[in-house]
């Protein structure tokens, strides 16, 4: 028969597994200081991502996003997805250069990457297995850097870091 030791173990386990549980909700597109999840849906729903693949049933990552500006958005649109990792790579080459993005360079690595340009931007997709299931896909995109520091078609050209001022 089972002593309260054991009892205290059987509680701690179940409250673990009810809180782990509650990290899954999710919600329709709300705020940065909304839930750790909300449900993408049709992209319909969200016009400044119409050109850059979104899954069906992709879930946005609130927290790890931050997007600025709609036409053309830049930032990082971080979620999550069914399926894994070699299929969504398959799926992300080809339908971003549908979408009208070159790709430029990709690897195939337990973190995968691919980078594709379009018109001033670049975007770079990174997918890796997701802890829970399905794969995490990282969509980062960026107005499109000069070369020897010459602007790109218009932009300010490339960010550089303060100089440091030595006391």
């Amino acid at each position: 028969m089972p002593g309260p030791k054991h009892f205290r173990n059987g509680t701690i386990l179940l409250l673990a597994a009810t809180l782990a549980g509650a990290c899954e909700q999710t919600s329709g597109i709300a705020p940065t200081t909304g839930p750790m999840f909300s449900d993408v849906g049709n992209t319909a729903a969200l016009p400044q991502f119409n050109d850059v693949l979104i899954p069906a049933g992709a879930k946005i990552y609130v927290e790890r996003t931050l997007i600025l500006g709609e036409n053309p958005w830049y930032g990082q649109l971080t979620l999550g997805v069914a399926g894994d990792l070699p299929a969504l790579f398959e799926q992300y080459r080809r339908d971003m250069q549908s979408l009208g993005w070159q790709e430029v360079t990709s690897i195939r690595a337990a973190v995968s990457v691919i980078t594709f340009m379009r018109e001033d931007r670049v975007a770079t997709v990174q997918i890796q297995a997701s802890r829970l299931r399905g794969s995490e896909v990282t969509i980062t995109v960026s107005p499109r850097g000069g070369t020897g520091g010459t602007p790109a078609r218009g932009g300010s050209g490339p960010i550089r870091p303060a100089p440091v001022q030595r006391q």
